[in-house]
């Protein structure tokens, strides 16, 4: 943890509050965000996080497999300062394109930019955190798609959606103990946690039929998760077909039976 070199009052006379550099900027930003001071309704913090270590395995990987592609030696394999430095520019070209990107879709209206690395929309419903996934992967298919071929991108997208007078710093000490890929988080409601590789599946997953098969689960749900996983493994509930799908689609990529039970809380808004 870096040392608190900053003090922030809280308030007129109040004692000073020790921050480091970091969140000390953070802190004045977010003394400016007047769009969200404005906002009453569902809001999803959204951030990107790059892992350095899972990056140079990453890259390290990718540049074996593409040796033995070209008839190279694997073990030859080394990650030097010039492909981190090419990626750098890279993945801020990827910052910088989600960034328009999230303004395009959700209109600039409804997007706080905090960092290149961290936004807040504000949402009409649960079911616009995928519009927020698919920003996402559409970059990512843009600018870095062999990381959904490897086990672990070192590029981690974490979501945590809530009522706009949730407190940003819980959400950000739960975004910051994030370590899957992909992580979805509602608020005292449950979490998808997941491999990039689930993203694909996830943004067809609106098409699942019927509608109101995902919404009674989601209601069942939210009174009982075990009697919910009961009935997705009822043979004779009428959308029994429903269910298997979703388990189908979703169980191969590292999705709990909890991280189901909240997607059909997502879904099913």
């Amino acid at each position: 943890m870096a040392p608190g070199t900053k003090e922030w009052l809280r308030e007129a006379g109040g004692s000073p509050e020790h921050l480091c550099e970091s969140c000390f900027r953070n802190r004045q930003k977010g003394a400016r965000l007047r769009k969200l001071a404005e906002w009453e309704d569902l809001v999803a913090w959204m951030r990107v996080v790059l892992d350095f270590d899972d990056l140079l395995a990453a890259l390290g990987k990718l540049y074996a497999d593409y040796l033995r592609e070209v008839g190279g030696n694997p073990d030859r394999a080394e990650v030097r300062f010039t492909l981190v430095s090419e990626f750098q520019r890279d993945y801020e070209k990827f910052l910088h394109s989600l960034g328009e990107s999230l303004s395009s879709q959700q209109g600039d209206e409804n997007v706080e930019r905090l960092l290149d690395s961290l936004y807040c929309a504000r949402l009409q419903e649960k079911k616009a955190i995928l519009d927020l996934v698919s920003a996402f992967h559409q970059q990512m298919q843009t600018y870095f798609p062999k990381f959904y071929e490897i086990p672990r991108s070192p590029i981690r997208l974490a979501i945590s959606c809530s009522a706009a007078t949730f407190p940003f710093f819980e959400h950000w000490r739960m975004m910051e103990e994030a370590q899957d890929p992909l992580w979805i988080n509602l608020v005292s409601q449950g979490q998808v946690r997941a491999g990039l590789q689930a993203v694909p599946a996830l943004l067809q997953a609106t098409q699942l039929r019927p509608k109101s098969a995902l919404h009674n689960l989601a209601e069942v749900a939210r009174v009982s998760e075990s009697l919910a996983k009961v009935r997705m493994g009822d043979k004779k509930d009428k959308d029994y077909g429903t269910y298997c799908r979703l388990k189908e689609n979703f169980l191969p990529f590292g999705l709990s039976y909890q991280g189901l039970l909240t997607l059909a809380k997502i879904l099913g808004d």
